[in-house]
């Protein structure tokens, strides 16, 4: 998609040879006062007209440009403005050019949410080619499985909403093993007492008791948004906590 600048186009007339030096602008203008030589098939209205130019500046032989196929498109939020995609395969029809340039552009958009939301291009310091490939694939790993979970689940939001979801709860979950881990240790501690025979087995339902009723006080005395976090994970704390808050 060209930017609609001061930067100006040879023409080509039918023999293909460059004719004039015009901007986008001004190719625009002259293909609306020609309008009734146009030969193009339009899709949805969509396309406007097409035109082969090179591509070389002022101080550029003809011969040394680059041949363009350009393809005016009507902008869709504004009837009155136009886009210009061009393409340098000028066998393509127009009609598949705007297909390509669409499905270009969603690549272009996926790369902009990773860099953006996935850490793609920021998160490796690396000068190490093999380093940044590899960053840059699970970039493309992480934005293939939010898309895939916005699909199954009909997610309506978008990818960015999506991916600062999972970043929230990717910091979330380290704390909540890290909780798990630590009750655990403390509810297998008679076991191990009893192991180094620093208490007897008869004992060691007594001192169970006594580590559930501090967790419990412990759960108790935790502030709102310290005990709604951990509810959050109470399918993994019900076996391990004895609240029946959880």
């Amino acid at each position: 998609m060209l930017k609609q600048d001061h930067r100006k186009y040879y023409l080509l007339n039918n023999r293909g040879k460059a004719s004039e030096y015009r901007t986008l602008q001004s190719i625009a203008e002259k293909m609306k006062v020609n309008s009734s030589k146009r030969k193009t098939t339009k899709i949805n209205n969509a396309i406007l007209f097409s035109v082969k130019v090179v591509a070389a500046t002022a101080n550029e032989k003809v011969s040394e440009g680059i041949k363009l196929k350009l393809v005016f498109v009507s902008n869709r939020n504004n009837p009155d403005d136009f886009v210009v995609i061009a393409s340098t395969d000028l066998t393509l029809s127009d009609e598949q050019i705007v297909k390509y340039c669409s499905r270009r552009w969603k690549i272009e958009v996926n790369f902009e949410n990773q860099k953006q939301y996935l850490g793609l291009g920021s998160e490796s310091i690396s000068v190490k080619f093999d380093n940044l490939a590899a960053f840059a694939n699970l970039s493309c790993i992480r934005a293939s499985f939010l898309e895939f979970k916005r699909r199954i689940e009909s997610d309506v939001r978008a990818i960015g909403a999506l991916g600062k979801c999972v970043q929230e709860q990717i910091r979330e979950m380290p704390i909540a093993q890290s909780l798990l881990i630590l009750i655990a240790s403390i509810r297998a501690l008679p076991e191990v007492l009893a192991r180094k025979k620093i208490i007897t087995d008869e004992q060691i339902k007594a001192v169970r008791k006594e580590i559930s009723s501090l967790i419990r006080n412990w759960f108790s005395g935790l502030t709102c948004y310290v005990v709604e976090f951990i509810n959050r994970w109470k399918t993994e704390f019900k076996d391990l906590i004895p609240v029946k808050t959880i």
